[in-house]
């Protein structure tokens, strides 16, 4: 879908959400004036609001502690894809990108959209965003995530299965030799 998308996109800049975001407009409008003006970053984003029902009350939380103040700015894209995975959740997605560097984000992470677990593609983005883009998180509150809608579960994807998990069951041995090929394929020309 994200490979889809591509064709429609005609501005400098791009969001990605899931469909259990809700994107707030005036830092959105902030950090795209922040980008116009810092040439050397490629990606901006914010902090983030849970909301969940409570009986008849709306409730909501700020999450993601780890992304307070966080930066990946590194000029080494190698390093950046370390820090990254440093911290202690993957989060490097919901950004505000440059659309050309979001177009060489997805033209990468479409390889990896057929493995069995889910947070594959994430992990992916994740990957090839720290790759291509220099990245800083502000303070204001950016996007509002649904916690009261439940999981889906879609075809082979098992929403249970973790990266970890992935890594070390043998199970999935024959998956991670192709994805270790699609990688290096992927990066070799640029590291």
């Amino acid at each position: 879908r994200l490979e889809h998308a591509l064709s429609y996109i005609f501005t400098p800049y791009t969001v990605i959400s899931n469909d259990d975001e809700i994107i707030l407009i005036d830092p959105l409008i902030k950090f795209i004036s922040y980008l116009e003006c810092e040439k050397n970053i490629e990606a901006v984003g914010g902090q983030v609001l849970a909301y969940n029902w409570a009986g008849n009350q709306l409730l909501a939380s700020k999450i993601y502690p780890f992304l307070n103040n966080f930066s990946n700015t590194d000029r080494i894209p190698i390093n950046r894809i370390m820090t990254t995975f440093d911290i202690k959740n993957v989060m490097d997605v919901t950004l505000v990108y440059r659309s050309e560097q979001f177009r060489n984000i997805v033209n990468c992470t479409k390889n990896f959209s057929k493995f069995t677990t889910p947070v594959i593609y994430e992990t992916m983005f994740a990957f090839f965003s720290s790759y291509y883009c220099r990245s800083i998180r502000m303070k204001d509150i950016y996007w509002m995530r649904n916690w009261f809608t439940p999981y889906q579960h879609f075809g082979n994807w098992d929403r249970k299965l973790t990266w970890s998990e992935w890594c070390s069951n043998q199970r999935y041995e024959k998956e991670r030799i192709e994805w270790r090929k699609e990688f290096l394929l992927l990066l070799k020309n640029k590291t």
